[in-house]
């Protein structure tokens, strides 16, 4: 469903930190059932190195945190 929204791609460097869902080359998407604070510095991290301008942990369970957004809003 996110193509309808621009070009999705996936992230991953090595072995290591991934991004599930990179949207038109400028938005990094994290999906969890339950997103933690270290779950958006991983992201905030790998986001930065890839130059994205903007990045949100999307979770089934909601986390009121800067950066996170409940499945229940989308």
């Amino acid at each position: 469903d996110l193509r309808h929204f621009g070009k999705v791609q996936y992230f991953q460097k090595g072995k290591g930190r991934e991004i599930d869902f990179v949207l038109d080359g400028r938005i990094g998407l994290e999906v969890k059932t339950k997103g933690i604070s270290r779950d958006y510095n991983h992201l905030r991290s790998a986001a930065g190195k890839l130059g994205l301008k903007e990045w949100y942990v999307i979770s089934k369970e909601f986390v009121e945190a800067p950066g996170f957004i409940s499945v229940v809003d989308l």
